[in-house]
């Protein structure tokens, strides 16, 4: 049987990461190790979020160059 992966000193980079998806992934990459970054527009999300899921948070719109 295979070894589960590990993402220990990975980073994660999660736009979106706030809510739905986003956030789930976040969750599981956090389980799996990885350090993760959640972006997203709302400030508040991303502290809701933040309290889920032992990662930075960096409010940010992506096509606001």
């Amino acid at each position: 049987m295979a070894q589960p992966s590990t993402l220990e000193g990975k980073v994660a980079w999660i736009t979106g990461g706030g809510s739905g998806i986003g956030r789930a992934a976040g969750i599981e990459l956090a389980r799996a190790g990885a350090h993760v970054v959640l972006s997203g527009r709302s400030v508040e999300t991303l502290k809701k979020a933040q309290k889920e899921v032992t990662a930075e948070t960096i409010p940010l719109d992506v096509s606001d160059r």
